[in-house]
């Protein structure tokens, strides 16, 4: 009942052929491989017609028909599933994460101000213990350990403090 009412909608218009999507698509393959026009490109203004024939792709993109069309209208048709994708993608220019002062990573928020990785601002570092991985990267000795690589030689001597070293000269020559 649909598809025939719709069959006589497209002979007022002067277009009769219905196709599969994968059709359709070979189709617009073929086109843009003999002619080599873009996707998006419109030659002509839009018409009566034309505009008619958009409204009723997007009718039947609806009820998920897909028409067989000229390349004047397979430019404006609207496919559904193409736009939030990959294409959208391509458009972003601007970042949402810098370079954190505390951790050195690309987790900064620029505008929540906040790092996601190690919570600066907040003076408590940001650790969970679901993630032993990251503990793990982030723990004592994984980075230079300027002063407690000097605490844990003096640890292994007692914290001896105020007495000199016995010269090795005067051991060597007593034996």
């Amino acid at each position: 009942m649909f598809s025939e009412s719709v069959s006589v909608v497209c002979r007022l218009l002067g277009q009769t052929a219905f196709c599969s999507r994968k059709k359709q698509l070979s189709i617009r393959r073929r086109r843009l491989a003999e002619g080599g026009r873009g996707q998006r490109q419109i030659r002509r203004p839009l018409t009566l017609a034309v505009f008619s024939w958009y409204f009723l792709s997007r009718v039947l993109l609806a009820f998920r028909v897909y028409l067989f069309l000229p390349t004047s209208v397979l430019n404006l048709v609207y496919l559904p599933g193409m736009t939030k994708g990959t294409t959208s993608f391509g458009k972003r220019h601007n970042k949402t994460h810098t370079l954190c002062r505390r951790c050195g990573r690309s987790s900064y928020h620029i505008q929540k101000h906040t790092c996601s990785s190690c919570g600066y601002p907040s003076k408590r570092k940001r650790t969970y213990q679901w993630s032993v991985k990251s503990i793990r990267r982030r723990t004592t000795g994984t980075g230079r350990m300027r002063h407690l690589k000097k605490v844990h030689r003096r640890f292994a001597n007692g914290f001896r403090e105020g007495t000199v070293a016995k010269s090795q000269k005067t051991q060597v020559a007593a034996q």
